[in-house]
């Protein structure tokens, strides 16, 4: 059974919802505000690649994190990261090697 604190989300002087700086509400804030703003044609992708965590800008980091889980879930063997060309910042496969 989770049991929430309710002082953690409430302001204890008026109680009313108080989490607006806790973690991951700014996040989810900027995300949605991005959306909104992607809707409305007032921003495009590139704008919200330079902002905010999107996957154009994470599939490094993603990759990496996922050959680490493949090498531990086949006893530690090698993973190679392959791209498309010499130039390119994004992976296409991930290869167990053996």
């Amino acid at each position: 059974m989770l049991i929430y604190s309710e002082f953690f989300f409430q302001n204890k002087k008026i109680g009313y919802f108080a989490g607006q700086l806790g973690y991951g509400y700014r996040s989810f804030e900027a995300f949605i505000d991005a959306v909104a703003q992607l809707n409305a044609n007032k921003i495009d992708m590139d704008t919200c690649d330079a902002k905010l965590p999107t996957i154009g800008t994470t599939l490094q980091e993603t990759a990496v994190l996922e050959a680490g889980r493949i090498s531990l879930d086949n006893q530690c063997a090698m993973v190679e990261l392959v791209y498309e060309n010499d130039t390119s910042l994004i992976p296409i496969e991930l290869k167990l090697l053996k």
